[in-house]
């Protein structure tokens, strides 16, 4: 992945490089970052969603786990949705050391088959989860996959 473009947004929590050729869309505490519309790329997208733990004023879950319940009462609503095992993911960059967990899905979504690999870390203070989510059509999911993860491995969560 170069050149890339670098994300670091007052309040996110992180920084992250992505495709120089691609452009994010932000939506309160989300990014979804893809290729430009008209593009094959346009439709694998990587996105950051930031959900407030039990700690802060208006969240509501209590750990990894409870987010992880918690997506998975959504995607399993979608059509023929499976998923892999729910998997432990360390997180190590400099001095910030987190555990959190992952999993990959599948469902169907417009009469087309997509995969989504999903990861959720706990912030250093737990007021916030972070989750990272790489989704893509079957069809071009590996096509993608080493841009999602050039982008994870320059993923820094600020202490």
């Amino acid at each position: 992945m170069s050149p890339v473009k670098l994300l670091q947004e007052q309040g996110a929590g992180y920084t992250i490089e992505y495709p120089y050729d691609w452009t994010y869309v932000k939506s309160g505490l989300t990014f979804v970052f893809s290729g430009v519309s008209g593009t094959k790329a346009y439709f694998s997208t990587v996105s950051i969603q930031n959900l407030l733990s039990i700690k802060a004023k208006t969240g509501k879950y209590q750990d990894v786990d409870a987010v992880i319940g918690g997506l998975l009462n959504q995607l399993e609503t979608a059509k023929e949705f499976k998923r892999s095992s729910i998997e432990a993911f360390p997180y190590s960059k400099g001095s910030v050391h987190l555990m959190g967990k992952q999993f990959v899905g599948e469902y169907w979504r417009d009469g087309e088959r997509f995969r989504q690999w999903i990861i959720v870390l706990p912030r250093p203070n737990g007021e916030v989860f972070h989750t990272w989510f790489y989704t893509s059509p079957i069809a071009q999911y590996d096509e993608f996959l080493g841009i999602a993860k050039a982008m994870l491995s320059s993923w820094v969560i600020a202490e």
